[in-house]
Parts: C-alpha cells; sequence; structure tokens
C-alpha cells in the first residue's frame, strides 16, 4: 500500500512531499528518485523528531500502526492511516480517543468506501430501495498463496540483508531472526505478531458498507467456526490464523431490517454464502469477494408489489452494482468527474504548506486527472 498511497498522494499539485521513511533501502530507491529533494530516513521515529511537517501517511504493516499514528498526533500531525487501523482493539480505543482529543484530522484508508459501486449500494439500503434487510453475507477468497502461512514459524535464520533494518522491522513486536521470504516485505500478513489475517486485512473494506448502510452498533454476540486443524494444533493457534473461517456477528436491529436484531455473516478461504441464495444472481457464481443482503419487499412486508424504485429482480452485490443498476432507477446520488473514481485524503505523507480541512474531505486528484478544474468535483458523501 505504501506505493499505492505515494502514487496518489504525490500527485496533487498543492502536495510537497518533504520526508520519506522506508526500513528497506533498496525497495525506497523508486520513491527516492521521484521525489530526489525529500530527506530519506530509515527510522520514523528519527523523521518525526527531525522534521517539520503537517501530515503523515502510515503504510507499515500492521503491527506499527498504533506506534506511528499516536506519536505523530501527539506531535500536532493530521494522520492518514491504511487499514486496519491497528493491530489490537485496545489500540483503536486509545487512537480514537488521542484523535478526539486532539481535533486533527484523520482518516483510515479504506478506499472501498468512497467508490461508485458501494456508494450506490449503501443509497439504495438507506432509501429501502429493496425493502428492508434481513441477513448479510460478506466473504472474501482472493488466492491464498502465502498470505494464509500453516506454521508453526520456521526455525533457521537468514543473515539479514545490508539493505534492511530489521529491527526497526520487528518494531513493537517480539523479536525473532530474520528468514528470507516468510515476513518482509510481503507475506507478514497471516502472523499474528504482524498482521490481522485475513478477516482484518479485507474485512475492514467488505464490513464497511452495511456498517455505513445499516447504521449497525456494537454486536449482541459473535460465534465462529473454523478450520478444525488449526484449533487442534496449539503452536498454529498463537501463530497464524485459520486456513477457513465463517464467523457470524448478531447486531442489534435497526429502522433498516426486518427484525429487532440481524446477522451479518463473514466467510474466507474458499467459503461462500449459501447456494439456496445463488438464486438471486440468476443461479451463477458468487463473485471472488464480495457482499450482499438478502433482503424483504414490500411486497413481503406489507402483502402489495409497491417498490419505492424500478428495480432488477436480483440481489445486491457490491462489486457489481454499477452493472446491475439501471440508471433511471435512481437519482443521482454520486457527483464525481467520471475520471475521479475513488476519494484519498492528499495530505496524508510529511509535507509543507497550509492543510484546509475541507481538502481533506473529498477532494483527490489520482495520477490520471491532474487539473485544477477537475480538483473542484470531488465525490460527495451519500445523504
Amino acid at each position: 500500500m505504501g506505493w499505492a498511497d505515494f502514487s496518489s498522494i504525490s500527485s496533487h499539485p498543492n502536495v510537497e512531499i518533504v520526508a520519506i521513511c522506508d526500513i528497506d533501502t533498496a525497495r525506497a530507491k523508486k520513491v527516492q528518485e521521484l521525489v530526489p529533494h525529500a530527506k530519506f530516513y530509515q527510522d520514523w521515529r528519527e523523521l518525526l523528531e527531525k522534521e517539520a511537517i503537517d501530515s503523515v501517511n502510515v503504510s507499515t504493516p500492521d503491527h506499527m500502526h498504533a506506534a506511528i499514528t499516536m506519536t505523530a498526533l501527539e506531535k500536532g500531525c493530521h494522520v492518514y492511516c491504511q487499514k486496519p487501523l491497528t493491530h489490537d482493539i485496545y489500540e483503536a480505543r486509545m487512537i480514537g480517543a488521542k484523535a478526539a482529543e486532539t481535533g486533527l484530522v484523520t482518516q483510515m484508508g479504506t478506499q472501498l468506501t468512497s467508490m461508485t459501486a458501494e456508494r450506490i449500494a449503501v443509497e439504495w439500503i438507506k432509501s429501502e430501495t429493496i425493502g428492508k434487510i434481513r441477513e448479510v453475507y460478506l466473504w472474501s477468497n482472493k488466492p491464498a498463496l502465502q498470505y494464509r502461512p500453516m506454521g508453526p514459524r520456521p526455525e533457521n535464520a537468514d543473515p539479514v540483508p545490508a539493505h534492511v533494518d530489521w529491527d526497526a522491522w520487528l518494531g513493537t513486536a517480539p523479536e525473532r531472526p530474520y528468514v528470507k521470504g516468510v515476513y518482509h516485505p510481503t507475506w507478514w500478513r497471516g502472523w499474528q505478531d504482524f498482521g490481522c489475517g485475513w478477516l482484518g486485512d479485507m474485512g475492514c473494506h467488505i464490513m464497511d458498507m452495511p456498517f455505513r448502510s445499516l447504521g449497525l452498533s456494537m454486536p449482541i454476540s459473535v460465534k465462529a467456526d473454523v478450520e478444525p486443524e488449526w484449533i487442534a494444533n496449539p503452536k498454529r493457534r498463537v501463530e497464524t490464523f485459520p486456513q477457513w473461517q465463517i464467523v457470524e456477528y448478531l447486531y442489534p436491529g435497526t429502522d433498516l431490517t426486518t427484525d429487532d436484531t440481524v446477522k451479518l455473516t463473514w466467510s474466507d478461504g474458499g467459503k461462500y454464502p449459501p447456494d439456496e441464495l445463488r438464486k438471486h444472481i440468476d443461479g451463477g457464481e458468487w463473485p471472488t469477494q464480495g457482499s450482499s443482503d438478502d433482503w424483504r419487499t414490500r411486497r413481503d412486508a406489507e402483502g402489495s408489489s409497491r417498490r419505492t424504485a424500478p428495480f432488477p429482480s436480483r440481489k445486491i452485490c457490491s462489486n457489481e452494482a454499477t452493472q446491475i443498476c439501471p440508471s433511471r432507477s435512481l437519482r443521482p446520488v454520486y457527483r464525481c468527474h467520471p475520471r475521479q473514481r475513488w476519494r484519498q485524503n492528499p495530505f496524508t505523507v510529511p509535507l509543507r504548506g497550509t492543510v484546509h480541512r475541507d481538502g481533506l474531505n473529498g477532494h483527490h486528484c489520482p495520477p490520471f486527472s491532474r487539473t485544477k478544474t477537475e480538483l473542484g468535483r470531488g465525490p460527495y458523501a451519500l445523504h
């Protein structure tokens, strides 16, 4: 995510990147070539101590998010932090309290939130275009590869490359030896000391839509069905995550749900919603990842066939919402230049200059759209 964030941020004409930090000097060379004037550091603490900056972008492994974010907030810096916001719940509560205390501008990197398809799906649900929601299914089944290590951790150790500061990479995590191709730079998400597993990686993206649309609060209960072999192996349980899981959250109902409670089911590792629900997508295959809502129409609720708007007879899948929604079905709910497909906070790396709060709330100029005219047409939140 570091490169993706840098590419978006650096494309903004009003941003000056004054410092960058990476524990791997070899991987940092690409960025250094693009911003040769920016000061380079291998230790983020040194950067925050020495540089006079307005805002910080945090795109590190999960276990370092809270330490960097908290330090930046204490120094009076605005922060854009990649998802998941923190490595555990306690850290999230402390970061939330500090952000509220300081009044600084903060944002978490859940880019799907700003995409047209998700915003349309949110508006459909809020406006009850599809009726009230009975049940929610969320899933992510991208190819796992090394993102799902079985464990236990390797017993061997490899020489640390000269271009890697391994102690800085470990940061707040317990010490362990460097092993080539196991942790840095890509495969750390599946190890509990560094990442949050598949649910923590993709769940923050996919769960956002039902939370915003239904106005969910804290769950009443949570139960999980997971890989039996993982449960039976104590060494795996303390090091890695299950190869698959089905997690059921029970939430208090809202005025947009059919009942007093609503169940939200997350699945990954090759697990999908029940086959009987595929009738809502014309019997087709489920997308690799996405979300869908089981709804009750007004005909179910009131004994009539009235609908709030013309709507195709299909279940919403957020990643195909734009394909299944006839343009006449909805009033305009997403105002944005066609080439500006998502929003990111432009002030998310160390920079100098004036930070305008309204500039941090929806106006983003991606690399392929750089004119000032287009900057004035950022995406707008749905109401």
